[in-house]
């Protein structure tokens, strides 16, 4: 597409919610959005315990899970962990295998601590699925939240405006879309997540 013609088709999308509004009551209508970053709560990492099957043929003794978790007890002790705090996972998933498995959570003060847990040499020991945990309930000041959330309407509705040639004048309305609280349980990838509180704002709007 030509370059006049892309410049011609974006001066008139953004055009449309006043153009629209100049015919009729002539009113502009903004989501104005405040981002607040949260934290994550803490960090942890999947462990699981296998038991090792006697092999004849390839000469590999047996080995309980029991006898697993003490060498993982005395790596873990190294690190200042214990098996007392390993979090079980519960319903465990499906075992298509003939061995005993269990799978644990564990949380950990540090990426670096998840790092050394995953390069523990234990015979029927693994751990991944490092992750972020978010299990509070968000509490934050709503007013403030608001004042920045009306600013940001303004600045896009005054930026539309004068994209057209008018002005912002009072403003008529405020629908407020957020709540005061916020939970955040779960967990993700991310050592953050952001939060967005949201005004919907009316404008009168001004020749």
């Amino acid at each position: 597409m030509p370059i006049i013609m892309k410049n011609y088709l974006i001066t008139f999308l953004l055009c449309i919610p006043i153009l629209a509004i100049s015919q009729g009551e002539k009113f502009i209508k903004i989501v104005g959005i405040a981002n607040l970053e949260v934290p994550a709560d803490d960090m942890r990492i999947k462990l699981t315990v296998t038991e090792i099957a006697r092999d004849e043929y390839q000469k590999i003794r047996e080995k309980s899970l029991e006898e697993v978790k003490l060498e993982l007890d005395a790596n873990l002790k190294t690190l200042g962990y214990s098996i007392n705090d390993l979090e079980e996972i519960w319903p465990p998933k499906r075992n298509y295998k003939k061995v005993e498995a269990t799978d644990y959570f564990l949380n950990v003060k540090s990426i670096e601590d998840a790092k050394q847990i995953t390069k523990f040499s234990i015979k029927g020991f693994s751990a991944q699925g490092f992750e972020y945990v978010y299990n509070s309930e968000l509490e934050f000041d709503d007013y403030e939240m608001a004042k920045m959330a009306m600013s940001d309407a303004k600045r896009k509705a005054e930026a539309l405006a004068k994209h057209v040639g008018k002005k912002v004048g009072d403003v008529i309305n405020i629908e407020d879309m957020a709540s005061s609280k916020k939970r955040f349980i779960g967990s993700k990838k991310g050592s953050t997540s952001n939060f967005n509180y949201k005004l919907v704002i009316t404008y009168e709007l001004l020749d």
